[in-house]
């Protein structure tokens, strides 16, 4: 078959470049401008570090479980959990080592975060310290669920 007389083909190609040729300022040529992508800026993260051990005077176990349970009678929160718990806590988490670390700090084996934190509620800062370890055990076993991933997960339930 034969087109009718009347039919044009276009070509693309030809259409185009009359498209060009025609008056510039009665047609916009719309282009898409790149956006830059954004470069960013890393952010640090503050990771808290153990505090140095210096001058420590390691004392007789006796000695750490009254200045422990001191403190957690001072804080006046913690009364109402049996002591006896308490003491099977920190032996399982501590032994009663004041100076026990790894990713947990001291008798209570409080992570560096956590330590941060209830610090800055009781400003007993010195994580070999007994009482203040006492003192900061009791307030965040009043703000959380003692038992779960808050506090002591293993060794409050055994």
């Amino acid at each position: 078959g034969t087109l009718p007389s009347s039919t044009t083909i276009i070509n693309p190609e030809q259409e185009y470049q009359r498209f060009l040729r025609e008056d510039k300022n009665a047609h916009t040529i719309l282009t898409p401008t790149p956006v830059p992508t954004p470069l960013l800026t890393p952010i640090p993260t503050v990771v808290p570090t153990l505090p140095p051990i210096t001058n420590i005077t390691l004392l007789p176990q006796n000695e750490i479980e009254e200045q422990f349970f001191a403190g957690y009678r001072d804080a006046g929160v913690g009364a109402s959990k049996d002591e006896n718990h308490i003491w099977r806590v920190i032996n399982c988490e501590s032994t009663w080592n004041p100076l026990e670390q790894g990713i947990h700090w001291g008798l209570a084996q409080f992570l560096p975060s956590t330590w941060w934190t209830v610090t800055s509620i009781t400003g007993f800062t010195d994580w070999t310290n007994p009482y203040h370890q006492g003192y900061n055990m009791a307030v965040w076993s009043s703000l959380v669920s003692p038992g779960t991933t808050e506090g002591w997960p293993w060794c409050w339930l055994r």
